[in-house]
Parts: structure tokens; sequence; C-alpha cells
């Protein structure tokens, strides 16, 4: 099974995560009385971010840690109970060990990775105006200078990128691509990385062990000279045996016909808004199951006004999606959505 790097320095890839759907059954009788962890968290940016918003994010983030915690405990004491039963069938026992482990790790995983993001945010925030803040070489770069190069050929690469590809996420069916910022930095290493909103857990974690072994030559001058410079990285996640072809993901579409939408949003517009006119933007992380039905819309990024996030919520819960598919065959799968409230008629 490998992974490669598909796209070019300086292309965008757009975000998706697709995966083989679970045994339903054996993954209700394993959560059947845990409490799902609900706690949101978006990561501030650090080049901007005031001190409440690093306040505020730490707190969300040790509350979601918190309830993390006690679902695993939760589900693996329910898997314990299960496999204690002399009488279960070996090929069931496999089967619920296989389906804890991926309860357990969508639980935590997500978490480690958002922990990850927050510190790299916290690092760049506490560094604003340090003489070498690693959030200020993201500047325009100056005229004659070349942008950084990778130092490793497609090979060493794709090696890379099949050490870095989480084995829960192989197990599970997992697939994806994003775009990762890095700063490479003089020596041509990665010294910090800023990923984009929406990213599961698997793909944050995979992220991270590529930024660690990248190499780079660095940036230069237009006389020679290294410098800081980010680039961007667009890296992709995708199954494969060696010798055998495996049928692209079609990634998951909105249905639901024009006319409906407009009924949709004139629905969950709120009403006290009406005079004021007010409008916003708001970015949710979609859980789609393989019949195409929502299961977790997660708040990614606020318009600032919680009765418009309300009403983007409301508007997603009522679209009507296609599931991803491969070979015609439905996926699970994760992507962000971003969802414009508006007045009626605007």
């Amino acid at each position: 099974m490998r992974a490669f790097l598909v796209c070019a320095i300086g292309a965008l890839c757009p975000l998706a995560a697709v995966s083989e759907p679970a045994d339903p059954e054996l993954t209700a009788a394993l959560q059947a009385g845990c409490v799902v962890p609900t706690t949101a968290v978006t990561v501030p940016d650090g080049t901007t971010a005031a001190e409440p918003e690093m306040i505020a994010a730490a707190s969300a983030i040790k509350r979601r840690d918190a309830e993390a915690t006690a679902y695993a405990r939760c589900v693996n004491d329910a898997a314990a109970r299960m496999l204690s039963d002399a009488a279960l069938p070996e090929s069931r026992r496999g089967a619920v060990q296989a389906t804890q482990r991926e309860l357990v790790d969508a639980a935590v995983v997500p978490v480690e990775g958002i922990a990850a993001n927050f510190n790299r945010e916290l690092r760049c925030f506490r560094s604003r105006g340090a003489a070498a803040a690693p959030c200020t070489a993201q500047a325009a770069r100056p005229p004659g200078s070349t942008p950084p190069k990778f130092a490793q050929g497609s090979r060493e690469l794709g090696e890379i990128m099949s050490t870095c590809y989480p084995i829960e996420a192989r197990r599970g069916g997992n697939e994806g691509r994003l775009s990762m910022d890095i700063l490479v930095g003089e020596d041509g290493t990665a010294s910090y990385t800023r990923l984009p909103d929406g990213a599961a857990g698997w793909q944050l974690k995979a992220a991270d062990c590529v930024a660690r072994k990248l190499r780079f030559e660095p940036a230069r001058l237009a006389d020679g000279t290294p410098y800081p410079s980010t680039v961007r990285v667009p890296i992709s996640f995708t199954l494969s045996w060696e010798g055998e072809y495996v049928s692209p993901v079609q990634p998951a579409s909105l249905t639901s016909k024009q006319e409906l939408i407009a009924q949709i949003h004139r629905a969950c517009y709120p009403a006290e808004l009406l005079a004021s006119g007010t409008y916003g933007e708001v970015l949710y992380k979609v859980d789609l199951s393989a019949l195409g039905r929502i299961t977790k819309l997660e708040l990614l990024r606020s318009s600032g006004d919680a009765r418009i996030d309300e009403a983007g919520r409301c508007i997603m819960s009522a679209y009507e999606f296609e599931p991803a598919r491969r070979d015609g065959r439905p996926l699970v799968s994760t992507f962000p959505w971003t969802v414009k409230v508006l007045p009626p008629g605007s």
C-alpha cells in the first residue's frame, strides 16, 4: 500500500477525507451510554489573534480532551465486557477490537492534531514583534529571489508519504488531500506549518509527520543569500496496492435543487435579524454517511454572530447530499463547507 505526493508546489488541492462505512450495529453497541465529544474548537490565527482568543481556544481544547478521554474510557470498558464473553466467536472478537480502535482513534486523534495546530499558533502568537518571529517570514517574496525547492527525489518523497500515512487511516479506508503551508528555514528544514480549517485528525497527524521529514533547498535572495520563506505543499494520501489499480474517489456533492435551497435559506434566516439585514459566512466540517446523511456538523469558523451561526447549522441540516463514491460504492466522507447566511431576497 502506498501514498503519493500528487500535486506540485504552489498548486491548490481541496480538502477531502473518505472512508469505508463501519459496522453500525457493533458501533452502536460499543457507544451505548457513552457521551461523544461535542466541544467545537476553532484554532485562532497566531499572527492576528488577541490574547482572550488564545485563552478561549486553550480552554476549549482542554474540554475536548477531557470529553475524548471519557469517551475512549467508556468505549474501552464496553469492549472489555464484550471480549470477556468466552462464547464470543473469534471472528466477532476481531471485529470488536477493530471497531474499538477505530472509535477511540476517531475521538482521540483529532484532539492531538488540534493541540499540535494550536501549539504552532501559540508559538507564532508569542513571537509577534520578535526579530526572528516565525510568522513574519510569510511576507511577499523579494524581487529576484527563488522559492524553496524539494531537496529529495520522487522515490524518497513517496517513502515519506507512505511512512506518514497513519495506520488508523489505512485501516479505515481513509483517503484525503490538503495543502499545508511550511516555513522553510535558512538551513532548508521546516520550522513552522499551517494547515487548512477542516482537516481531519488523521490528516493533521500525517501532515506533522511529513513536515518533519521533508528537506528543502532554502529560498534565496537575488544575491544567493538563503532566507526563511513559506511554501505551500499540497499532499495527497491515496490507497493503492502494489501493481493494482485503485479507482479514484468521486467526492460528495450537494443535490438539493436551487428552489429548495432558497426555501431552506428563507426558513432558517432569523426573524429578529430581518430589520437589520445582518448577514455572515460560517465554515463547518461535515461528516457525511454512506447514505448521504449528515452525521455531524462541527463549527470551524464562526461568523461572529451566534444567531447567524445557528442559522447556518439549520441550513446545513436541511441540505441533501450525494455521498462520496468509489466504483459506484458509497463511502463515508468528511469535508469543509462554507454557508453564506443572507437575508431573504438578497
